[in-house]
């Protein structure tokens, strides 16, 4: 489980799948729980 910067912004990496974050969201106060909870959602980015 990462939380990187991208360059559309700030994204989860987990299990090989890239996880986007809310710009309402600041990613340097996420807590693994908010995390876990943005992966449930299954908010991913498709490959392209």
């Amino acid at each position: 489980l990462k939380v990187l910067n991208g360059r559309f912004g700030p994204y989860i990496s987990y299990k090989k799948k890239n996880y986007k974050i809310s710009k309402k969201q600041d990613p340097t106060a996420l807590t693994l729980e908010d995390c876990l909870k943005i992966i449930e959602e299954g908010n991913h980015s498709k490959k392209k």
